[in-house]
């Protein structure tokens, strides 16, 4: 069919076939004379009989990479996008998704081996710190403060001539190396059974800084070619480097907390906990902060800027930020106690205001209800029952009310700090649904295989009474095991289990056999959104990207209620019903957390800045991710995408002011990525104050009907074809890509028994 779709083009010698920077809709294959290829006009590389060029021009608009020239009189074949389509051939393309990683997410509980530190003299010292700062990978991941803490962990290894230090595809890559003596050749296997030496790492060099961020498949083997030795960095090391300095800004946050008199008899871990749920929030000339009869769920401490205190309309007092933390400015903190109405407004006079934010559902998600640890603490310093405290001071029965206002005003209960809250369905647009009989595995029949993914395989399978069909993903007990990923799949069971809205894919049972734990889910016939927009060329399509993107928002809102951070949104991760709604799926790196949290995880052209330097992460990880997602829909690529991961960072790190702008990305779709893709987290559409409102409000969303949206009674822009309830057409799996299915053998701790059906 490819064969017949060719039409023999013929060019001149110096003619240009295509242009760098044009927008393509045409791929070629040389089939006589030779070409130069043209990058910023410097020639790159020269193509000959059997090459070809333009490909991506076959799926959507995208500018040309390079400039191609006839050097000689040159005959190809042309194949144009429309003759492409028009024979069914874009249909037929199996893409590769994109695979999420994380630090340790696939073998976690594997102990890393390390070693003591070695001595070092001051001479050795500083040439490490030579090496670490000439890195081009670390240098603009702005780690410099990490590295003398690195060369003080630091071992010594010697290494005889022809051994393998690291081996291409291994996943125990955990060590980073700086190269004291000796030669070491990096060797690239292409996959065609050659192997090929791309280069030598010498006295003063190092390699394999992609382990001190995550676990990642080794890219390429490493080979001592003449005896030498390393000073060798482990990841486990690295990573408390950086999360101590983390740590330490949470302490630091901690003691502005001293300044709240209210919150005085709590323990110092316990600050510490309150002081991790801190949100820092930005504010503009004019903004209320607080506003005088709302009822008010927060409390603030000024960090930066000047506002006033208003009562009745009439300025009352004027609050500036503090040099100290000991005169740090606090107000609204009654609100941590009771749901009262504000008894003035707060209003932001100077050009910025910098605040941090503490929500009273977020304290007591921790700690409990305010009141009750009050209570406790008193009763503790006069070593009497919390009961007879309550008693003497009067507030067994304010107690018990705030219970209950705590349940009613947040529509949940409020549960200890280990454990998530109970989901919230109040908020979220929920479809009056028909209660569900127990679904037993034994009823269920396999149609098919939907998909593979790196742990798991999903079938879809009918109910044998019902005719209802659902999704099916088992996950082998033996490779869980293997890989250490017990509380990974056990945390995914929960994640599913605390969620409930329309735009995220649901759980309807698990079970557990000897081999396998499986999750049936609700199943979209309308397949994977990154699939759907390759064959169907929807990239540049607006109308698509803002209903997709609007999906997110909400199924994001949702997660969030529940102190649930998502961590890998990309279009594998999104699918499409067979009336084509969108919903979110895969939670396997979802994490219940309240404040920050550390792991290093998700797509690699998804991440954010303080994920790649290992800052720590709150719910504004996301928002990025959104803003990454809307850029790859219109435009086919992520804006910080590159050949290799470490390349990825760097372009992360130089900020979205450096990304040459798709075509597709101008005007407001480019502004709305760039209110997305922050550094500073608390400046992202979704963290400002208004939360997803500022969003919704967005130019880029002029016109579109969020409330229609969010019923799903919105005309959607795309409709995939489903001709039945069991057509598999819209999914393109592959046995051979099945993960393995390892042996189980009972390991007697009943790490899956939460899995198994109730009945």
């Amino acid at each position: 069919m490819i064969a017949l779709a060719c039409e023999e083009i013929n060019f001149r010698p110096g003619q240009e076939v295509m242009r760098e920077g044009e927008l393509g809709h045409e791929f070629f294959m040389i089939k006589e004379g030779e070409a130069t290829v043209m990058v910023n006009h410097k020639k790159v590389a020269t193509l000959k009989s059997g090459d070809y060029f333009g490909e991506s021009a076959l799926l959507h608009d995208d500018p040309r990479s390079a400039t191609v020239v006839a050097l000689v009189p040159l005959v190809t074949l042309r194949i144009m996008r429309q003759k492409f389509r028009e024979l069914g051939l874009n249909d037929l393309l199996h893409f590769a998704n994109r695979k999420a990683v994380g630090a340790g997410a696939t073998l976690q509980g594997r102990q890393i081996e390390t070693k003591p530190p070695s001595a070092k003299t001051e001479v050795e010292k500083a040439a490490m710190l030579k090496a670490l700062a000439a890195n081009a990978n670390l240098k603009p991941l702005n780690l410099g403060y990490a590295f003398q803490q690195m060369i003080d962990v630091a071992w010594e290894e010697d290494v005889e001539a022809g051994t393998n230090l690291i081996n291409q595809g291994d996943l125990l890559g955990d060590y980073f190396y700086i190269v004291k003596e000796g030669v070491f050749d990096i060797v690239v296997d292409s996959g065609d059974g050659l192997k090929r030496s791309v280069g030598k790492v010498t006295k003063g060099g190092s390699f394999g800084e992609l382990a001190l961020l995550y676990v990642a498949s080794r890219a390429a083997t490493v080979i001592c070619e003449k005896k030498g030795c390393l000073w060798v960095i482990d990841r486990t090391n690295f990573k408390q480097i950086l999360i101590k300095k983390s740590q330490d800004n949470v302490a630091e946050h901690g003691s502005y907390l001293d300044r709240v008199e209210l919150l005085s008899p709590l323990t110092t871990e316990e600050k510490t906990k309150v002081a991790q749920a801190l949100v820092e929030k930005h504010f503009a000339k004019n903004d209320v902060i607080l506003k005088q009869g709302d009822v008010g769920n927060a409390f603030y401490i000024l960090l930066q800027g000047t506002v006033e205190i208003v009562k009745d309309g009439v300025v009352s007092a004027t609050l500036e930020a503090a040099n100290s933390k000991e005169t740090a400015q606090v107000f609204g903190e009654q609100a941590l106690m009771n749901s009262e109405t504000r008894t003035a407004t707060v209003k932001v006079v100077s050009p910025t205001a910098k605040v941090f934010a503490l929500d009273r559902d977020d304290f007591d998600a921790l700690l409990g209800p305010l009141k009750d640890l009050l209570i406790k603490h008193a009763a503790e310093s006069i070593d009497i029952s919390p009961e007879e405290s309550s008693a003497k001071t009067g507030k067994a029965k304010a107690k018990a009310g705030t219970k209950a206002k705590a349940k009613k005003a947040a529509g949940k209960t409020k549960t200890p700090s280990a454990m998530p809250p109970a989901p919230d369905t109040s908020k979220a647009p929920v479809k009056k649904e028909v209660p569900r009989d127990k679904i037993l595995r034994e009823e269920l029949k396999v149609l098919g295989l939907l998909g593979c993914g790196g742990f798991g395989a999903v079938d879809m399978v009918q109910h044998i009474t019902t005719g209802e069909t659902m999704a099916l993903k088992a996950v082998s007990k033996g490779h869980i095991v293997q890989c250490g990923m017990k509380e990974m799949i056990k945390n995914e069971k929960m994640i599913l289990s605390m969620t409930n809205s329309i735009f995220v894919i649901k759980l309807f049972e698990t079970y557990v056999s000897d081999q396998n734990v499986y999750f049936l889910l609700e199943l979209a016939l309308g397949g994977e959104l990154y699939a759907t927009y390759n064959r169907k060329g929807l990239h540049g399509n607006e109308p698509c990207a803002k209903f997709y993107s609007a999906g997110v928002v909400f199924a994001f809102d949702h997660c969030h209620m529940r102190h649930i951070i998502y961590r890998d949104l990309k279009p594998e991760n999104l699918l499409l019903t067979l009336t084509g709604q969108v919903k979110l799926t895969d939670m396997g790196l979802a994490k219940f957390s309240i404040g920050v949290t550390y792991t290093t995880c998700g797509t690699p052209d998804y991440f954010g800045p303080e994920l790649i330097q290992s800052k720590g992460h709150t719910v504004a990880i996301d928002w990025w991710c959104l803003g990454i997602l809307i850029y790859e829909l219109m435009s086919g690529h992520p804006p910080f995408e590159a050949d290799h991961p470490m390349q990825t960072y760097s372009k992360v790190m130089a900020g979205f002011s450096k990304v040459i702008i798709h075509p597709k990305c101008k005007g407001e779709v480019e502004n709305i990525t760039k209110s997305f893709l922050r550094p500073d987290p608390a400046d992202r559409l979704g963290q400002l104050p208004g939360g997803i409102k500022t969003i919704q409000d967005h130019a880029w969303y002029t016109g579109f009907d969020w409330a229609k949206m969010e019923s799903q009674e919105m005309e959607v822009p795309y409709m995939p074809v489903v001709k039945h309830a069991t057509d598999m057409k819209n999914f393109h799996a592959r046995k051979e890509d099945m993960p393995p299915q390892l042996h189980y053998k009972d390991d007697g701790t009943g790490w899956d028994k939460e899995f198994a059906s109730s009945s």
